[in-house]
């Protein structure tokens, strides 16, 4: 980790639901300081902003980034990917694997290149963890398995009458 006073810098590349919601709980639960990364212009940004204007009602400072590159992820400490794409009409789950283990191997690229000694994680259910590895070559590089997994219990609970966190 971080030396000194800095707060940890944490990457998430992919700033949809689950980005946006990595995001919104490492600020939340001061973690660090998080850059937004998302090829889609202005989402990024736009996500960071909110959660920016919601530290002050929420009681946290993390400074939030948002891109479209990746100069801004420089020095990372952890680097989350959830970016990757949705299967589309038409589209074979070999497709959709093969499609997003090249963007997941993409993007550990450019991370890896500004960010050598980050931990990085990717969302399992994007691709499997040893297909990004496999670009990047990263030795700290893994799955991040429980990403669609807290809100089950949830649901379950919904399901069966009960209050949420009561259903396990």
């Amino acid at each position: 980790m971080p030396a000194g006073d800095r707060r940890p810098k944490i990457t998430v590349v992919g700033a949809g639901n689950v980005g946006a919601s990595v995001a919104q709980y490492a600020v939340e639960r001061e973690l660090g300081d998080v850059v937004l990364v998302d090829v889609i212009e202005g989402i990024p940004q736009g996500k960071a902003l909110d959660l920016a204007q919601a530290g002050p009602v929420h009681g946290y400072d993390a400074v939030l980034t948002g891109s479209n590159g990746y100069d801004e992820t420089s020095n990372s400490d952890i680097v989350v990917i959830t970016a990757g794409l949705a299967r589309k009409p038409g589209m074979t789950r070999d497709d959709l694997l093969f499609k997003n283990a090249e963007i997941v191997g993409g993007v550990v690229e450019q991370v890896v290149a500004r960010s050598p000694g980050a931990i990085l994680g990717v969302e399992e259910v994007r691709v499997p963890a040893p297909a990004g590895g496999r670009h990047g070559g990263h030795p700290r590089f893994g799955p991040v398995p429980h990403l669609h997994r807290p809100g089950a219990p949830g649901l379950r609970g919904e399901r069966d009458g009960l209050r949420a966190g009561r259903s396990r």
